[in-house]
């Protein structure tokens, strides 16, 4: 099969399988356990202060940022002979092996706690620039991989359905599992490092389904013909995805994800406000199997709203439903479902924003200059980490104002705040998140042309 007849054809449904398998089981549950149990690990068996806590889950969102705003860059102006995004999504994935486990490392005795935090700190900084080269050259295939708009949504609707099932597996098997090993203390560390074992598993799936791509095409013989070597991308052709339609994307896109205040102040909620300490699991398990039908549909979605229109809607919907957050949703039933249809709105907007990251760079690209893809994505990634390190700021501090302690029985006040904290606020966020993108002007239309006509 030549290259032009791979190009015209597009991305085969295996290959989308093999794409949302490699994702999931590369990232499996230890993202999970890292956002959902960091800060409660911090305060509630390290014992830590709340306030240096809440300066550690603080400073590690910045970390986050600042490194993925590098790890586009340097996975643009770098090349490997088994292709640029394959060589940095091996070297990140065995980095996250061996440090995924180490997140949860607890202070030996006789250590002080500004030391312990610092030590965590470079830790966390190793881990999540392993995770970032990773994640940033894995979105980047997707503009290698897809010729069309439907190639491009259906790839990253396929990513997102492997998280999902990461996010069921979460729920039924690592949360459960925390609970039987709650008498180790290290609950979090050896289960975190029960699911690293599979990483391997996701990287050779993604690394193979990614070869002929970068590599090369595959002729009627099996073997690969080989193709030129990858440009490296000048720095002014990466800042040229943060001006005009680009800039509009990355301010929406950071305000949207300054909505994981909720999943910081989580463990929290459903302990003293729903007080039902099940409910972290179930909406784990049914938020998950909910974006995981959100998914499946969404590039049906994109092609009826388009990519933007998914956005808003998602946006717009998203505050609806934060709202009823306020007044509805400190019932355990009633949160529940407010999760699941709070997912089925929102999660299809994860498969536009990837899409919409390629369409800059290849937007970039039709005006003359090398399309920055990786960057793109990376940018893409900064603005998620902007947007997580406000929620984190929000959330971990929110406790130290309220005056939460370890062992403290919170007020009435103390939970109005919580409850204020998961719905109210995050609500303007999203709303400020879709007033926003409606400037972001991208003609779909004529970006699908552009494309085809490469295949001329």
């Amino acid at each position: 099969m030549d290259e032009e007849k791979r190009n015209v054809n597009g991305v085969s449904l295996f290959e989308k399988a093999e794409y949302a398998a490699g994702g999931m089981f590369k990232t499996s549950t230890g993202g999970y356990i890292a956002n959902m149990y960091w800060m409660f690990f911090l305060t509630n068996i390290v014992g830590l202060p709340t306030v240096l806590a809440a300066t550690a889950n603080t400073a590690v969102k910045f970390i986050k940022m600042v490194s993925m705003a590098f790890c586009g860059a340097i996975v643009d102006s770098t090349s490997f002979k088994m292709g640029r995004y394959r060589g940095w999504i091996l070297i990140g994935d065995l980095g996250m092996m061996v440090l995924q486990g180490m997140l949860f490392w607890k202070m030996p005795t006789g250590m002080s706690n500004v030391t312990y935090v610092v030590l965590i700190l470079v830790i966390y900084f190793l881990h999540i620039t392993c995770y970032n080269v990773s994640w940033t050259s894995s979105r980047a295939l997707v503009g290698v991989m897809a010729t069309n708009t439907k190639d491009s949504v259906g790839l990253t609707a396929a990513a997102n359905i492997g998280s999902t099932v990461a996010g069921i597996i979460n729920g039924l098997v690592a949360i459960p599992l925390l609970d039987k090993l709650a008498h180790t203390g290290n609950q979090y560390m050896l289960v975190s490092y029960i699911f690293a074992i599979i990483y391997p598993i996701g990287s050779m799936i993604m690394l193979h389904v990614a070869k002929k791509y970068e590599i090369g095409t595959i002729n009627e013989n099996g073997k690969v013909t080989q193709k030129p070597k990858q440009e490296k991308v000048p720095f002014r052709d990466m800042l040229a995805c943060l001006k005009g339609p680009g800039f509009w994307f990355c301010v929406s896109c950071t305000l949207m994800n300054c909505n994981g205040i909720q999943q910081v102040l989580l463990v929290y909620y459903v302990n003293y406000v729903l007080k039902n300490p099940a409910v972290t699991g179930i909406v784990t398990t049914t938020g998950s199997i909910a974006g995981f039908f959100a998914a499946l549909i969404s590039p049906w979605f994109c092609s009826k709203l388009g990519k933007k229109g998914v956005y808003i809607f998602s946006m717009f919907g998203g505050t609806i439903v934060y709202i009823a957050y306020y007044f509805i949703g400190s019932n355990s039933l009633m949160y529940i479902i407010l999760r699941i249809i709070q997912t089925l709105i929102t999660s299809p907007v994860g498969t536009a924003m990837v899409a919409m990251a390629n369409d800059i760079a290849d937007y970039n690209a039709m005006q003359g200059r090398k399309s920055a893809k990786a960057f793109a994505q990376s940018m893409m990634g900064v603005t998620i980490r902007i947007g997580g390190l406000v929620a984190t700021a929000l959330g971990s501090f929110s406790l130290v104002w309220i005056g939460y302690e370890k062992g403290t029985t919170p007020t009435d006040s103390m939970l109005k705040s919580i409850v204020l904290m998961m719905s109210l606020i995050p609500a303007a966020f999203y709303l400020l998140a879709g007033i926003t993108i409606l400037f972001y002007k991208i003609d779909e239309k004529e970006m699908e042309e552009y494309r085809l006509s490469l295949l001329k």
